[in-house]
């Protein structure tokens, strides 16, 4: 009977060593704002199995605006994040410990999308009422645009709000401008019939990335066979939604 327990202990040690070994090394993603579409490789990377084939289990979790992801991953809260990586550049400029490891926009959506055809150049601002959101992107770029094309923040009316609010302020012709990504905006407001105009940021005079994984840098040199299997497993999530776009936009 001594033996039997033993050799039962022994057996239930293993069992336990190779459950332990074979568990998936658990992460959480911290995105750049609620769901949008160009979420969708690292959805797909997590709904396909791409990360389970590469042993690692993925939270995603909606952000804030880049700016807060920025902070929430430099803090170590959320390790890894999804992020536009201008905005990750005026981190690192400000000390936050994060690294760009991967990017895939490279030039950056950011504009002005106007609901007034007249505004054609950057000077045609000027006075206008511009909604824009200070923890996002659009809120850290914009006063970059206005000084390359000669304005100052004095120059504009400017309505800082969060993102929901901004479209349903233009919407409603509260916002002559506002500041964001043309390609999520400017369709919206063509289909209410608005016309719309859009000054790119990249067109002129700010080039900017778009968007990009950034690290927590303990965490990176800590674990960075995990960071190398997650950009392995997203790629593959990428590179399958450009594939099978109708069965992406469906899991979307």
């Amino acid at each position: 009977m001594r033996h039997f327990k033993q050799a039962g202990s022994t057996l239930l040690a293993l069992a336990l060593m190779s459950t332990t070994a074979l568990a998936a090394d658990s992460i959480r993603l911290r995105l750049d704002w609620s769901w949008w579409a160009g979420q969708t490789p690292m959805i797909l990377a997590k709904e396909k199995g791409f990360y389970d084939e590469v042993d690692l289990d993925v939270e995603i979790a909606q952000g804030q605006g880049s700016k807060t992801t920025t902070m929430v991953v430099g803090e170590n809260a959320d390790p890894i994040g999804h992020a536009n990586l201008s905005t990750v550049a005026q981190s690192v400029s400000a000390g936050v410990p994060i690294t760009a490891v991967a990017g895939w926009w490279q030039q950056g959506p950011i504009s002005l999308i106007c609901a007034d055809p007249s505004i054609k150049t950057p000077a045609d601002v000027k006075g206008k009422r511009i909604g824009s959101t200070p923890t996002g992107s659009d809120g850290q770029i914009l006063p970059a645009f206005l000084k390359a094309n000669g304005l100052e923040l004095t120059d504009i009316s400017l309505v800082n709000m969060p993102g929901d609010a901004k479209f349903a302020g233009i919407a409603s012709g509260q916002l002559d401008c506002i500041s964001g990504d043309d390609y999520f905006y400017a369709p919206q407001l063509k289909a209410q019939g608005k016309a719309v105009s859009v000054l790119k940021y990249a067109d002129w005079g700010v080039t900017n990335l778009g968007f990009g994984i950034v690290v927590n840098n303990e965490y990176l040199a800590q674990n960075p066979d995990i960071v190398k299997r997650f950009l392995a497993a997203t790629r593959k999530g990428m590179e399958y939604t450009f594939a099978h776009k109708d069965e992406a936009v469906e899991i979307f």
